[in-house]
């Protein structure tokens, strides 16, 4: 009877289970296998989404393949047009440089002719108008600023009337009037003792043209230039002045 009740109130024993030992290194091959495993699948399921949604790789090389391709072309287009501009660019400076070149000679010859029909209309008013036998004349006396600061250049021509005047000799004298720093100045060319160095010696019989050039201080405004001409050994002939500005 007691052995009974002990029974009774004795615990139930827990159940042991009993494995056999699995080698670590087979645990882990076999963790290395499962892995692989869900490498492969994910890998198909990769392949087959882009199959699917047509993403295939093979047809994406292309289509880079393809686009580097046409930006190559793109880039010898470009450098082949980038010639062609600069070409292009260079015939029209040199075109344009022809051109004003041209302009130049056109100015140049229009001036000419223009002064040529002025001779001719002076040399015809010598002939038609009265006066004393070899009266001299001031014609088409022009002063033109130059290039550099303070210089001017001027032309005239000189001429006798008459049928047969005699032969004249003389000099050519200019005299420069303006302001430099608020002051007046006036300025003789050449300086007397100087006609024979300057040039500005004259001698002819019907008429003579002149040009030459006058030096002002730099920053000096013109004003007026004054030509005279004196015959040897009788003084003044003739005088004529022009107003610059």
């Amino acid at each position: 009877m007691i052995r009974k009740l002990r029974r009774r109130v004795r615990a139930p024993a827990r159940r042991v289970a009993v494995r056999p030992l699995v080698p670590w290194y087979l645990r882990g091959l076999t963790g290395v296998l499962m892995a692989a495993v869900l490498v492969a699948l994910g890998w198909w399921s990769f392949e087959t989404g882009k199959i699917w949604s047509g993403l295939d790789g093979g047809q994406a090389i292309q289509e880079r393949d393809r686009f580097r391709q046409a930006h190559g072309q793109l880039e010898e287009e470009n450098k082949r047009l980038s010639k062609r501009l600069a070409a292009a660019e260079s015939e029209l400076q040199i075109g344009w440089a022809a051109q004003q070149d041209l302009l130049r000679q056109i100015r140049s010859l229009t001036e000419e002719i223009s002064l040529l029909k002025n001779d001719l209309a002076f040399f015809e008013t010598l002939t038609t108008a009265g006066g004393q036998e070899g009266d001299l004349r001031i014609n088409q006396f022009r002063v033109h600023p130059e290039s550099l600061p303070g210089e001017y250049r001027y032309r005239l021509l000189l001429a006798q009337t008459g049928a047969k005047p005699k032969l004249f000799e003389g000099t050519v004298q200019l005299v420069a009037q303006g302001l430099l720093n608020g002051k007046p100045f006036l300025m003789t060319y050449p300086k007397t003792g100087q006609v024979q160095e300057a040039g500005q010696g004259v001698r002819f019989r019907l008429f003579q043209r002149l040009e030459g050039q006058i030096q002002i201080p730099v920053g000096a405004t013109l004003k007026t230039v004054e030509v005279r001409v004196l015959e040897q050994g009788s003084g003044l002939r003739a005088s004529q002045k022009l107003n610059i500005s």
